[in-house]
């Protein structure tokens, strides 16, 4: 096969979470539709999961860009963040990987629950799932709404 000869453009990408840029389709109605009944959830905890690139991060933003809270990546959790959870009625934790302290998301549950909080946890793996080591994390993870993402088959 013969060399094309082809011109590579380098177009500049902004990547953006805005509302009116997320696509509501059938993969992922049902918890776009949840963050848009915030704060009349039966549950206050969410957890999203699906595979990479389905629109969990972009889901996230649209939420905290309309009721306002704090979003921080998993790897990010230590004691001293539970001052900053405070300040906030919402929490979501991107990109979770059930790699930090099991003692301290046990504690960030309590802390939604004894606070009347809303914490959503988008991960790729759906967080009841999860073979904790710690029981009563084990358990606390079976009572959230779960939402799975599915990531749109392109042509």
């Amino acid at each position: 096969m013969k060399d094309l000869n082809q011109l590579l453009l380098n177009f500049k990408y902004k990547q953006n979470f805005n509302y009116n840029d997320f696509y509501v389709s059938e993969s992922n109605y049902y918890a776009f539709k949840l963050i848009e009944k915030w704060p009349m959830w039966e549950k206050n905890i969410l957890n999203i999961f699906g595979e990479k690139f389905c629109g969990k991060t972009h889901l996230a933003n649209i939420f905290i860009n309309k009721n306002k809270g704090i979003k921080i990546k998993e790897e990010e959790i230590n004691d001293a963040v539970f001052k900053k959870f405070k300040l906030y009625e919402n929490i979501i934790i991107d990109d979770y990987k059930n790699k930090c302290d099991e003692k301290l998301m046990y504690s960030i549950f309590n802390l939604v629950d004894q606070d009347n909080k809303y914490l959503i946890i988008n991960s790729r793996t759906p967080i009841n799932e999860i073979n904790y080591e710690l029981n009563d994390l084990k358990s606390r993870s079976k009572i959230v709404y779960l939402q799975k993402l599915i990531t749109p088959m392109m042509n």
